[in-house]
Formats: structure tokens, sequence, C-alpha cells
């Protein structure tokens, strides 16, 4: 079975808001101001892995960055290649937003996660010592991104990105 989340959500740290219809389609909403609801175990880990890159890019650190990947993804040399580029010119990247608009679960194993996202990047702001500037909102892309668990526990934190292909 395939599940399906659609609708525009912000994978920030306002997502707070899940509703399962007929246990195949899951809605995500962005709602602030209610508490958090638990989120589907694949969602738990966009979101997680999301704010862990966005976290990264904000302090510029490339060995957290280079954690998020798994050993050999090109995906994560191409990464980290790019916030070399910003860190080296005295940039870092804050505020970094995902708008998510739809997700599917492609493959799900307690190893394996392959999902297949529309997303664009929503916000974020370059910050060097003479200031700051907005960079602009990405078009809406899709993808197909390979998660694999590090180990067996049940902490999020333990799946890295093995792949990244745009389709």
């Amino acid at each position: 079975m395939t599940s399906t989340l659609t609708r525009p959500i912000v994978i920030a740290t306002t997502l707070s808001a899940l509703a399962v219809a007929g246990g195949v389609a899951v809605r995500l909403v962005a709602a602030p101001t209610s508490p958090a609801a638990p989120l589907p175990a694949p969602m738990v880990v966009l979101h997680d892995w999301d704010e862990a890159r966005a976290s990264a890019w904000a302090r510029g650190d490339v060995a957290a960055l280079e954690r998020l990947y798994a050993r050999g993804s090109s995906a994560g040399a191409a990464d980290v290649r790019s916030l070399r580029q910003w860190t080296a010119r005295g940039f870092v990247v804050e505020g970094m937003e995902r708008q998510v608009q739809r997700v599917r679960i492609l493959r799900s194993t307690p190893r394996v996660l392959v999902l297949s996202v529309d997303d664009r990047l929503r916000a974020a702001v370059a910050t060097s010592a003479q200031g700051s500037v907005r960079l602009p909102a990405s078009r809406l892309r899709h993808w197909v991104l390979t998660f694999l668990r590090r180990n067996h526990g049940p902490d999020t934190r333990t799946w890295v990105m093995a792949a990244v292909r745009e389709r």
C-alpha cells in the first residue's frame, strides 16, 4: 500500500497537525497554534532530517552535514561542497524552511525508507559579517529520497540520506 501526504506544509518548528483519511491518504496541515500531534514515522524522519540539515547550514558545520548522509552519497558530497563554498565566502545560510506539497511512501522497511517528495525552499537568509540577504524561494521540485537507518534504534536521528534523485 502506498501512502500519500498532500497539502502544503512547512517543514520547520511550526509543523503540528495530522489527519489520517481511510488509512491510505495522510494530509498534513501547518497549525502553529495547536499542540503538536504525532506524525507518521516517515514524516518524522523527513522533518527531523530537514531540521538537522538546516541547523548544520546555519552553523556552517560541515562535519554535522556530512553525518546526515550515508558514506559515498553523491548528494551528500554535493551538499557539503556547496556549504564549503558558502562558508569560504564568509556566509552561513539561516532560516532554511522547506515547504512540502506532497509525500508518497514508495518503500518503508525497518532499514530503508524511500519517499517521493514534492517541495520547494520557502525561505532562507544568507548572513555574513557585512549583513544579510534573503534568498529567493525555489520553484516546486520533485524528488525521490532514499534514507537508510544506521541502526535499529527508535531514534529517528539514526536515519541518513543515501540518495537524492530529481524526477
